[in-house]
């Protein structure tokens, strides 16, 4: 069995992890099975590498109430390798104070987690994904996916269209390409609010760079 994961962000990488476990434990002499895994960003967790700013995830909630780093594939994962248990750790330790006026709001006594912490135990996950023997990484953009009608197998073409490279004899595709979908919204948005409302998009609301060229102290956000 032939899979293929489009996107290298969290979502994306969480997927490959889990495809990975399951695939794993079905190999033998009779199963064979490889995860085409396809980015253009060299694997850097997607957006979460652009981020400025912190996560607005509580790790008291999302660690201890939740069991994130335990039961996801994470801590499958984190148990075999030991360099994905010292991201967990540096997560853990790495916590920096929430802001008072969301602390007044949200009280969170764990504190909030660096996101730059977040983002180097993701690519750290992505580098041991891409190490395995069942995971076939790409770098390169997917421009093209054809699904064969008669075989209902999919071939994915990416990277340089000039080279037309490509993976064939695929049984399943997953797009995991996070936020950017979202911008079809954007007329809906407009239209309900007659206009009167700027669109702000994720890429730009997790830069603090960008957001301070949008956004002014006059504006209502």
């Amino acid at each position: 069995m032939k899979v293929a994961v489009i996107g290298g962000g969290p979502a994306g990488i969480l997927l490959v992890a889990e495809l990975y476990l399951k695939f794993e434990q079905k190999m033998n002499n009779n199963n064979y099975y490889e995860i085409m895994w396809y980015d253009n960003e060299n694997f850097l967790s997607g957006m979460m590498n652009k981020y400025e700013v912190p996560s607005n995830t509580k790790m008291d909630y999302l660690d201890e109430k939740l069991g994130f780093f335990e039961r996801s594939p994470i801590g499958v994962l984190a148990r075999v390798y030991p360099e994905i248990q010292k991201s967990i750790n540096l997560v853990r330790a790495n916590s920096l104070c929430t802001p008072s006026i969301i602390e007044h709001f949200d009280p969170s006594e764990g504190g909030w987690p660096k996101l730059k912490d977040m983002r180097n135990l993701f690519i750290e996950i992505a580098n041991v994904l891409k190490r395995t023997n069942i995971v076939k990484h790409r770098n390169g953009k997917v421009y093209r996916c054809v699904k064969n009608k008669d075989t209902s197998l999919w071939t994915v073409h990416y990277g340089d269209k000039k080279d037309k490279t490509m993976d064939t004899n695929i049984e399943l595709n997953s797009f995991c390409c996070g936020g950017k979908p979202a911008s079809f919204l954007d007329d809906k948005i407009k239209r309900l609010t007659n206009n009167a409302t700027n669109i702000i998009h994720m890429e730009d609301a997790l830069s603090c760079k960008r957001l301070k060229k949008i956004v002014n102290q006059n504006d209502i956000v």
